[in-house]
């Protein structure tokens, strides 16, 4: 193949370098790697002296030069346009979400964020309830022609499509499942996962780590990191030995978070219809909430899996449930503490005994919490060092004939502590006429969770007449901090009679 003549090569320059306003900002970068080729293989061809730049010659070029400056200025154009476009779209963002999802997995900005997420949950509940929708289908294969026609016939179909409008949301068209629906969430929004979590309880005060797979490997470092005196060096003087800190010594640990389902059954007519439903939808939801709360809590107090059923650390566990039983999903505090003999005898209740409890957390008494049921919380209140409304006003240990805190701890009542367990703070065969008093730090323990609240309606496993509304999720229980004695991350109060 012949090469190409200079002419050529100054045409084809020319030609690359032909740009209007109107280019797509898309096409820009690849316009520019082409102007940039064609004007250099000019360049290459021209007779310019060594000691010589080739872009002096090819600037030298009136016309060519022009040519440049005016691809340069029209270039920037659809640039700046296109960085514009993006930071509009970002502030958008922040403002109005343009998908569902954005709305419905996070936490509500504004009113309308939060009257379109009890839109969206509605919607959610009714279409499983009423409609049978399966939201994991429309979720791993989108939204079939059917399940929209069903969904349309609910009042709050509309109702949703309305309020995402006015939330700034791409205008639905409620006649094609491609025109908008597509975004609409498959899972109840954040108003009623955080309703769980928010829901008065001992499961409430640990974090929440999302797993990314059912069997989650999460590193972590035991113990804290320390710190040293750093010599001051001469300016100059290189980074090194002479300027560096001692390295902390520890060792690197991990945990394996394994989710397992955790769910309930809620019954239902089968007549039901959106009219009936819709009035006692909410406490359909609260009914759920609560439930799952009360799950959560009973797992992180008093679960075991350690040795999976039917055996268990408590005698009567698991008991007529079997395999089923919820306690058998992880391994909850009061076993952790037992186990390590991180007990105090709370056979006289006072002020030192709750001491000598806390002082065993040694290092993680920062931001303790005392966990106790209603009889554990009686003891606290017939202390004699604990001060009445009457006896100190606003600064009371005692509010309302509650015990909110303890040696500046909260105290968290929860009915999930058992209140027959043996002095030994188990379950026993007998002699279960015992309760627990447990002091803990939480962020020595954590939540795992695979998948959050999803609802769907079942057939009922008792009767052809009714249905069922099953709720699960998928979540761990784990401890990442380990401890030793006198420096235990939860200890327990044993032998306290009630």
């Amino acid at each position: 193949m012949a090469e190409k003549t200079k002419g050529e090569l100054r045409a084809e320059a020319l030609a690359a370098l032909q740009l209007t306003e109107e280019t797509p900002a898309s096409e820009i970068e690849n316009r520019m790697k082409a102007a940039v080729e064609a004007v250099k293989a000019y360049a290459q061809a021209l007779d310019v002296p060594v000691d010589a730049p080739a872009e002096e010659a090819v600037t030298a070029d009136t016309e060519l030069a022009k040519a440049l400056r005016e691809f340069s200025e029209k270039a920037s154009v659809p640039l700046e346009r296109r960085a514009r476009e993006a930071e509009l779209e970002t502030e958008r963002g922040r403002q109005y979400p343009t998908k569902a999802r954005d709305i419905t997995r996070h936490k509500a900005e504004t009113d309308l964020h939060r009257e379109f997420q009890k839109a969206s949950d509605d919607l959610h509940m009714l279409g499983s309830l009423i409609c049978g929708v399966d939201w994991e289908a429309v979720e791993q294969n989108g939204m079939d022609a059917m399940t929209l026609s069903k969904l349309r016939q609910l009042k709050s179909f509309h109702r949703y499509t309305d309020i995402a409008k006015r939330a700034g949301m791409k205008d639905l068209d409620t006649t094609t499942a491609t025109g908008g629906l597509e975004w609409m969430d498959t899972s109840l929004s954040s108003l009623a996962i955080d309703a769980i979590r928010l829901q008065p309880g001992a499961h409430s005060l640990f974090d929440v780590w999302p797993m990314q797979s059912g069997i989650y490997t999460l590193p972590f470092v035991p113990g804290a990191v320390q710190t040293f005196l750093i010599a001051q060096i001469a300016s100059g003087t290189a980074w090194g030995a002479a300027g560096a800190p001692l390295a902390s010594t520890y060792t690197t640990g991990q945990i394996v978070l394994n989710a397992q389902k955790h769910g309930t059954l809620v019954r239902l007519s089968t007549e039901a219809e959106e009219d009936a439903v819709f009035p006692i939808l909410s406490k359909i939801t609260q009914n759920i909430v609560e439930g799952m709360a009360e799950g959560r809590s009973d797992i992180c107090i008093n679960g075991d899996d350690t040795t999976g059923p039917p055996a268990h650390f408590d005698n009567d566990t698991p008991g007529a449930l079997g395999a089923a039983h919820r306690r058998l999903l992880a391994t909850g505090l009061r076993y952790v503490a037992v186990t390590a003999a991180a007990t105090q005898n709370m056979a006289v209740i006072n002020a030192d005994a709750y001491r000598a409890l806390r002082r065993q957390l040694g290092r993680y008494k920062a931001n303790a919490a005392w966990i106790v049921g209603s009889l554990g919380e009686e003891d606290m209140a017939s202390l004699a060092q604990v001060e009445t409304m009457a006896a100190a006003g606003g600064l009371a240990t005692i509010l309302q004939g509650t015990v909110p805190r303890l040696m500046g701890y909260p105290v968290v009542v929860d009915n999930q502590v058992r209140e027959d367990v043996a002095n030994t703070g188990i379950n026993a065969g007998g002699g279960n006429t015992f309760t627990t008093t447990l002091l803990v730090n939480p962020k020595a323990f954590i939540w795992g969770e695979r998948r959050s609240l999803q609802v769907k309606l079942v057939d009922a496993p008792w009767g052809i007449e009714e249905k069922a509304v099953y709720a699960a999720e998928r979540i761990d229980f784990a401890q990442v901090e380990v401890g030793a004695a006198g420096n235990w991350p939860v200890v327990i109060g044993i032998n306290q009679a009630i």
